[in-house]
């Protein structure tokens, strides 16, 4: 008890965390529903209203100190949650999607990062235990999302539901335990919107460097042709959804913003539950080569040039290579037999940490490489490994599969990238 009374002397006139929930459109219609062919808010297959249950619509926090996400979670006074419910009421046949946002107040003084907001939800009202938001800062769109919200909103919660159903939600917000007291009394508003429109939803990556996802058919007859990710036919996949490994097939393009200026096309190796491993689609380092090849082993040749082309690729994830004698999965870096087996992989590269790699052997095999044999869409290019302990001679892919060249020929260089889902 002390120790309280201690912090709120620190701040006398408090922290202050408002949330305000104003209604969109008509009392007790707060959806902005949007159905092709009608007019706003006018829905005459479905009907979607938004009901709260907290009387004056706001909730205060006097005299906040900062706490940790195991106490914030479990908040119990009534001064510290906001309950309110959304009401779906579904007429004919039709699949409704919604969007729970919170939208900042200008007049907020606290920074993003220095508050939580958590959401539960509950199918009766009193069984709380879903966990639609874990405990997160708030994180503004960059862009106006396609239910409607706009710019600077965060996204609580989202779906779809072709059933009448009601859901409660109960949200807690707290100052973050890492938020340093001072004399200034600081607070932070949001408002609670929900937008509705006609249609299953489609999910947004978590990833919002990735720009567009499409299944790759190269197959030119079909409906669905799609071998670059710019063709009107390119079917869109929203496998970065799930976290189940292989949700993104091997082949698979990605459009993706390397950095803050560029974005560029990939093709997926693997999909490793969280992360996927893609190869550039286009060629980073071009025909590149090296006169005296008893200077080093083949990739060491052009891993370099490609380091230096992509180290300004700051949206993805770095890769380091360890010295040793490694498995594949663990470190692909690696020399590889002649038979392709490449059971035991010997590593001479020293230690460094670098944003791309080439792909290897094993990664060539594993998504339909043999030796007559490659998918179109890895192109031609060079492989991480060599084909003898001397370095003379590495492996390069293309459409007749994977070849044993010799390390002074022209070869390409794509780089290989993790990135998040």
């Amino acid at each position: 008890m002390e120790e309280k009374k201690k912090n709120k002397e620190i701040i006398p006139v408090g922290l202050v965390l408002l949330l305000v929930v104003v209604i969109v459109g008509v009392s007790y219609a707060a959806f902005t529903f949007s159905k092709a062919g009608t007019v706003e808010n006018a829905i005459t297959t479905g009907a979607v209203t938004m009901i709260y249950t907290e009387g004056d619509n706001q909730i205060t926090i006097n005299n906040a100190v900062p706490m940790t996400e195991d106490v914030g979670k479990t908040l119990s006074d009534e001064n510290h949650l906001f309950d309110f419910t959304i009401n779906i009421n579904i007429v004919g046949n039709t699949t409704i999607s919604y969007e729970v946002t919170a939208e900042k107040d200008p007049s907020s003084t606290l920074a993003n990062s220095e508050v939580r907001l958590y959401l539960q939800r509950s199918l009766d009202g009193t069984n709380y235990n879903e966990e639609v938001l874990d405990p997160s800062p708030y994180e503004p769109l960059d862009e106006d999302d396609e239910f409607g919200a706009k710019v600077g909103e965060m996204v609580l919660d989202v779906g779809s539901t072709n059933k009448t159903v009601m859901y409660y939600y109960r949200l807690r917000m707290w100052v973050d335990s890492s938020y340093e007291l001072s004399e200034v009394a600081k607070k932070f508003t949001i408002r609670v919107n929900a937008y509705g429109k006609d249609g299953k939803y489609t999910p947004r990556p978590n990833n919002r460097d990735i720009k567009g996802i499409y299944k790759y058919n190269e197959d030119i007859e079909a409906d669905n042709y799609c071998i670059t990710g710019e063709e009107d036919t390119c079917e869109v996949s929203t496998c970065y959804a799930s976290n189940e490994a292989n949700s993104c097939e091997a082949g698979t393009i990605i459009k993706y913003a390397v950095n803050d200026q560029e974005e560029k096309y990939f093709n997926v190796l693997y999909d490793d539950e969280k992360t996927i491993t893609l190869q550039a689609s286009e060629a980073i380092v071009n025909d590149f080569w090296y006169p005296d090849y008893n200077n080093g082993l083949g990739p060491l040749t052009v891993l370099p040039k490609l380091e230096k082309a992509t180290e300004n690729w700051n949206n993805v994830n770095d890769q380091i290579y360890t010295m040793g004698t490694t498995i594949f999965k663990d470190n692909p870096y690696t020399a590889c037999s002649y038979d392709l087996s490449c059971k035991v992989n010997k590593y001479i590269f020293s230690e460094k940490t670098v944003k791309s790699r080439m792909i290897t052997v094993q990664e060539a095999v594993a998504v339909g490489c043999t030796r007559n044999y490659c998918p179109k869409w890895l192109s031609t290019g060079w492989t991480m490994n060599t084909s003898a302990d001397d370095g003379v001679y590495a492996w390069t892919y293309s459409n007749r599969g994977i070849l044993n060249s010799a390390v002074n020929n022209l070869g390409n260089a794509h780089a290989v990238i993790v990135i998040n889902k």
